[in-house]
């Protein structure tokens, strides 16, 4: 698979759902033992679970490890602060 410009992949494995890494990570929201939220460039994914901890975390290469019981993960679209005015404006001017 081929990267477009500007865009990083990334990459989610999961290990009998005690270990796992994320790579292409752009921003992390939160870090926290029931719920891990990053942002990467094909969206936001939102991870929770059990006693989630961090191993190793380096945002400048964009990678997360973390360990504990993962029970679900879910993608959402990130929108940007244009969208969200457009919808407002939108939802207004109807």
């Amino acid at each position: 698979m081929e990267a477009k410009a500007g865009v990083r992949e990334h990459k989610l494995n999961i290990l009998d759902r005690e270990q796992a890494s994320i790579t292409g990570i752009t921003k992390v929201i939160s870090l926290e033992e029931e719920q891990i939220c990053v942002i990467t460039d094909k969206g936001k994914i939102t991870i929770k679970g059990v006693n989630l901890h961090a191993g190793k975390l380096d945002v400048g290469s964009g990678v997360l490890e973390f360990t504990g019981q993962v029970d679900s993960v879910v993608y959402t679209e990130c929108k940007t602060a244009g969208q969200k005015a457009a919808g407002a404006f939108g939802r207004l001017f109807k």
